[in-house]
C-alpha cells in the first residue's frame, strides 16, 4: 500500500473522470522509474491531464469517501504499463460552490492527493487510497503485480 494512506475497496470500481472533457493540452512522460510494494524498480509511462480550474470535479463516490467536500482536480496522473492502465493519481483542493449560480465561489489552498488503482489487471479501478489524516505529501503510485510482470 502507499506509504501515508489507507485503502477503500469497491468492487464495481469507482468512477474514472474522462480525461478529454475540459481540459488543456496532456503531458506525456516515458519511462518514469516506480516501485512495486516488494520495492522492485519498474519502467512506466504517465500523462499528466490538466482541467480548466473549476470544471472538473472529483465524483461523488469518491467525495464520500474522502469526506471533506466539494473537490476541484487540479490534475490528473494516468499511470501505464505497456499501454494498460494502473493507477490514476489526483491532486485535489476543497472548492466552494453557489449551486444557484452554478459558479465556483472560493477554494481552500491544501492540496489533497488520492490514487485509485487496478489492483489485478482486471481493468477495474477497485482499490482507492486516501492519505492519512496527518499526511500531506504525495501519495506515489505503486506498481501493482500484475503490471510488473507486463512485456517492457
Amino acid at each position: 500500500m502507499a506509504r501515508g494512506g489507507r485503502a477503500l475497496v469497491k468492487k464495481s470500481g469507482w468512477h474514472i473522470p474522462t480525461m478529454q472533457s475540459d481540459l488543456t493540452k496532456p503531458t506525456e512522460s516515458k519511462g518514469l522509474k516506480a516501485k512495486t510494494i516488494d520495492g522492485i524498480e519498474v519502467s512506466v509511462d504517465s500523462t499528466r491531464y490538466t482541467p480548466v480550474f473549476g470544471r472538473m470535479l472529483v465524483p461523488g463516490d469518491a467525495t464520500a469517501a474522502i469526506q471533506i467536500g466539494e473537490l476541484n482536480v487540479q490534475f490528473v496522473s494516468e499511470y501505464r504499463k505497456d499501454s494498460r492502465p494502473f493507477a490514476y493519481s489526483f491532486a485535489v483542493n476543497r472548492i466552494f460552490i453557489d449551486r444557484e449560480a452554478n459558479s465556483v465561489t472560493g477554494s481552500e489552498r491544501v492540496v489533497t492527493y488520492y490514487v485509485i488503482y487496478d489492483e489485478d489487471g482486471d481493468g477495474i479501478f477497485e482499490t482507492l487510497v486516501i492519505p492519512d489524516k496527518d499526511f500531506f505529501h504525495t501519495l506515489r503510485p505503486h506498481v501493482p503485480k500484475w503490471a510488473a510482470r507486463s512485456k517492457t
